[in-house]
């Protein structure tokens, strides 16, 4: 039985360059791939859910006796030089060489504990073992709910490897009860030459030569379990400045949930053996460091904020959905909270912050949102709609016969969210100035008993019946643009409105359609402190609040802004006296305004409060604002 490294022969079959779109996935952000990657396996192999999974991430040296089957590898990565033809490639190979050839070489140990191990079969070509070290583009997990559907994953090691080599090794107890110890290493370079006429595939292994078979017995003591679990062995680690400390911003930032719930530890040594011990009773501490450090700060600064919300004394509203079954939704509101809500899988990784459909949220109070699917069909499905890069749902990428069952269970979860989020995030109101004007075309849902100084003529519904002083208005115009023919072309898309004292929405451009000629939009009016608050009864009646930073006549719309940033103005019933979809208001600098409309129909995007300037008759281009 020979032991050695072995790149199987093309046979005349494909010629595989040194470019890899596996490893490529992960070169942009390498550590934080390395992390997520990593850590879902061993989670997802738990052994079971009242055992807390352990990893370890260990800087280890060794020398070059102690590498296996170094002079074999060697030499392969020697022919890979001298026949590389692209400038990478080549550069890839010359470093590597160097690498082999140094007395000592920096390495990453990974091991799991708390885990099943890679079982499986290799000689079925079946299980976790063949799928990691053998397969391409599949893989298997221990459960319908487990992550990682597409195999691609198995690449993060390589990422981190300046010899694109990884040695896997495992331990685990069989159905037998016996023990399993298995080691192999794995190497992807690029096809080279055997001899004068033969060619190699682009990926080698390391063990039993004949059939590339993994070793069993004599495993090196370097790849050798301690415990039961995995080994994932990267020799050549890319040494990065600070690389510990990526590591554990990637953790806190994706993990936080696994540590809290004590499902998860994960400990970090560093080149000069320094361990960082991420747990649950360090983990405020861990996140204040990476914070400090400024790495990957939006991240971790968010997930904080993740973290907090589901601690006491905020508790998660809870619903059994028709098609995610059991779900569970924590809301905190505070000032200064970006807005946002995380999605995370059942074993706790963050997923997404960054959803469609769930990124816009105009006229809620700040706040944080965290939501957990905590059942079993409801995790298949959002398993079978992760990306490869499991940082988002899509629904396109599940199977055929599965994508509208997806698509509605995504929906399922969108309209569940907003609605959490409507119920438990209200805006405040704060205090406001009625415009009596505006009385006759935006009642009050409940309008008052006695309105002290009215006791004049009222309306069917008992309101006072008001003969407001009309305003100087222009000319009827299309859809808030100067009365001239125009080119092909549409009125500019508004930037959205925020709470705070900021400036509300501004000018910009978008899509459309109109007339022939040059078409002028109207100069937008700049509001701040922009609310809009639907009545807890009837979801279609809005009341808009604003405070204008200039006075004078402005027009006010109403629009959907989608999440892909498209504005469609919204069609407002029962408002005698709006003329083109759009309010005329005389305005006073910093005085409140509210407004109550009511929607034709329901609608559930965010809506934006648009101000423009009214252009009086015969002023030309000047401002009618002061």
């Amino acid at each position: 039985m020979s032991i050695d490294w072995f790149f199987p022969p093309s046979s005349g079959g494909s010629d595989d360059g040194f470019n890899d779109a596996g490893i490529e996935t992960f070169t942009g952000a390498r550590f934080d791939g390395l992390a997520r990657e990593i850590i879902q396996n061993s989670l997802d192999a738990a052994v079971d859910d009242q055992t807390m999974v352990t990893v370890e991430f260990d800087f280890v040296e060794i020398t070059r006796a102690d590498f296996p089957g170094r002079e074999s590898l060697l030499g392969a990565m020697e022919r890979c030089r001298l026949e590389s033809r692209d400038k990478k490639g080549k550069a890839f190979f010359e470093n590597a060489v160097r690498e082999l050839k140094k007395p000592k070489i920096p390495c990453l140990k990974i091991s799991d504990s708390g885990t099943t191990g890679l079982r499986g079969d290799y000689k079925t070509r079946k299980g976790q073992w063949y799928a990691i070290t053998k397969a391409r583009g599949i893989s298997e997990k221990s459960n319908e709910t487990a992550g990682g559907s597409f195999g691609i994953g198995k690449n993060a090691p390589f990422a981190v490897s300046s010899l694109r080599t990884v040695f896997y090794s495992t331990h685990y107890t069989d159905d037998d009860g016996g023990a399993v110890y298995r080691a192999q290493g794995k190497s992807i370079l690029k096809s080279h030459s055997m001899n004068d006429n033969e060619y190699t595939q682009a990926t080698g292994f390391y063990g039993e030569v004949e059939g590339c078979l993994p070793i069993e017995d004599g495993i090196p003591d370097i790849l050798r379990p301690q415990k039961p679990g995995c080994v994932v062995f990267i020799p050549g680690f890319v040494v990065e400045p600070q690389w510990q400390h990526k590591i554990m911003a990637t953790v806190v930032s994706n993990f936080f949930c696994a540590i809290e719930w004590g499902k998860l530890q994960v400990l970090i040594q560093d080149e000069d053996e320094n361990i960082e011990v991420v747990e649950k009773e360090t983990l405020d501490r861990c996140f204040a460091k990476v914070e400090a450090l400024q790495i990957t700060p939006e991240k971790v600064k968010n997930s904080l904020y993740y973290y907090r919300a589901m601690k006491p004394p905020t508790s998660p509203k809870e619903s059994q959905l028709k098609l995610l079954g059991h779900c569970k939704m924590w809301v905190h509101v505070g000032e200064g909270l970006p807005k946002q809500v995380a999605l995370l899988r059942q074993t706790g990784m963050l997923i997404t912050d960054d959803q469609k459909g769930l990124k816009r949220w105009v006229g809620r109070a700040d706040f944080v949102g965290v939501f957990i699917c905590d059942s079993e069909k409801g995790n298949s499905l959002l398993r079978d709609m992760e990306n490869p890069q499991h940082n988002a749902f899509e629904p396109e990428r599940a199977i055929p016969d599965q994508r509208d069952e997806c698509k509605r269970a995504l929906d399922e979860l969108v309209t569940w969210v907003r609605e959490s989020v409507d119920l438990l995030a209200k805006s405040e109101e704060t205090e406001v100035t009625d415009i009596k004007e505006l009385n006759d075309f935006f009642p009050d849902v409940d309008p008052p008993e006695t309105i002290p100084g009215d006791e004049g003529e009222r309306d069917i519904e008992g309101l006072p019946v008001y003969s407001p002083k009309p305003l100087k208005r222009s000319k009827p115009k299309a859809d808030i643009l100067d009365d001239e023919e125009g080119e092909e072309g549409g009125a500019g898309e508004e930037g959205g409105s925020g709470d705070g004292d900021g400036p509300g929405p501004g000018p910009g451009p978008g899509e459309g359609t109109g007339g022939t000629g040059t078409r002028t939009p109207l100069k937008s009016v700049e509001l701040k402190n922009v609310r809009v608050v639907s009545d807890a009864r009837k979801s279609r009646n809005k009341t808009v609040h604003f405070t204008p930073i200039k006075s004078g006549n402005i027009e006010i719309r109403l629009a959907i802004m989608g999440d892909d940033g498209r504005v469609d103005n919204i069609r407002l019933a029962d408002a005698d006296g709006i003329r083109d979809g759009a309010f005329f208001v005389t305005v006073q600098r910093n005085k409140r305004i509210s407004l109550k409309a009511t929607l034709d129909s329901p609608v559930s995007d965010s809506i934006a409060v648009r101000a423009f300037q009214e252009k009086e008759e015969g002023s030309g281009d000047e401002a009618a604002t002061k």
